[in-house]
């Protein structure tokens, strides 16, 4: 009996091409980076079995399902809090893990709340400066407003 591969795999509202192991297609994911997604293979491949370089267009649509549930709620699994992308909620004090559009959301509403406090850090991001003590006298000067790395500047 042949494996049938799917040619994509839809997680996180991203379609990850069927041909890539586990490890590496969650990795594609906004929000979920090497390290993490590793750690995600790991937890899976320790529930259902299956190895983390298996390549994931081999899976079935209840693994998927699984799979889809730890990617979705990796602080809920046994993913250490060190791991996910806010360790410490605003309102809440607890790890939380975002993905994708989600994500974009959570840090426009940051970047508001600190410019709307005023804090360092807030006035700093909205004038396009550097916020973590780095030099900027000699370095980081580009033309252009708002932005180290823009595009087409005028010379």
């Amino acid at each position: 009996m042949a494996e049938e591969l799917k040619g994509l795999v839809r997680i996180g509202n991203k379609d990850i091409p069927g041909k890539m192991p586990i490890y590496r297609g969650l990795a594609n994911i906004y929000g979920v980076g090497r390290n993490l997604a590793k750690g995600l293979a790991l937890v899976f491949q320790e529930k259902e079995g299956i190895p983390f370089d298996q390549k994931i267009g081999t899976l079935t649509d209840e693994q998927i399902q699984k799979l889809r549930a730890i990617v979705e709620a990796p602080e809920k699994k046994e993913i250490p809090a060190w791991m996910v992308n806010i360790p410490v909620e605003y309102e809440t004090g607890k790890p939380k893990h975002l993905i994708s559009a989600n994500l974009q959301l959570e840090h426009r509403n940051t970047l508001k709340r600190l410019q709307a406090m005023k804090s360092y850090r807030g006035l700093r991001l909205s004038w396009g400066l550097r916020v973590r003590g780095q030099r900027t006298k000699s370095s980081g000067r580009v033309n252009g407003k708002k932005g180290r790395y823009r595009k087409n500047k005028k010379r």
